[in-house]
């Protein structure tokens, strides 16, 4: 019964970790080998700092950002009685669209010319930059369709860290004298913590 999940799994993930390991130390494929060379070259280039660095810019900000509004988001949806299914739906919905499909919508939101964000600026008599081409908005832009999309995400790991908390525990808490402030920073948040990872 294990035998088509592991034939699966050697196949498309071990083979191609292996191949790719290989490949790192070797002159392209089928090259010589030489070792740790391609690190060596790698570690000394400054592109690759820079591309550290891009990352970083990038990762630090959309993942923080993630974290915080799936929080709230799984946190508020909880206490929700009505409309639950329609809640949830329009909640999950940036999650289940396709990357490209979400980067032409962002592409046109933030263009320069038609886009909806300049518009509504110019609106209120605020010029829009060049969202997509300045360096200094463009990773913006990118964090921002980032956060749109994967927050969702985050939304089901905490909400469903949120249905593991016993009822009987948040009346406890509440019944002595327990805030909602520390109701969420004693029980609610641990257990969103624990998901998180």
């Amino acid at each position: 019964m294990v035998l088509p999940a592991f034939i699966y799994a050697v196949a498309w993930i071990v083979y191609p970790m292996v191949f790719l390991l290989r490949l790192s130390l070797s002159e392209g494929v089928g090259g010589a080998f030489v070792g740790f060379e391609n690190y060596a070259k790698v570690l000394s280039s400054a592109d690759f700092y820079d591309a550290v660095a891009a990352t970083l810019a990038f990762a630090v900000p959309a993942v923080g950002v993630e974290l915080v509004f799936g929080t709230v988001l799984a946190v508020a949806y909880n206490s929700v009685s009505r409309f639950e299914r329609v809640t949830q739906t329009i909640l999950l919905l940036p999650m289940v669209l396709s990357t490209f499909a979400v980067g032409l919508m962002f592409r046109w939101f933030f263009s320069s010319d038609l886009g909806v964000v300049n518009y509504l600026l110019g609106l209120v008599g605020i010029s829009g930059p060049v969202w997509l081409s300045d360096p200094q908005f463009a990773m913006v832009t990118v964090v921002v369709a980032d956060v749109w999309q994967w927050t969702p995400f985050v939304f089901v790991l905490v909400y469903a860290g949120l249905q593991t908390i016993p009822e009987s525990l948040i009346e406890a808490a509440t019944i002595d004298g327990a805030s909602r402030i520390q109701r969420f920073r004693y029980i609610i948040l641990p257990s969103c913590i624990r998901y998180w990872w």
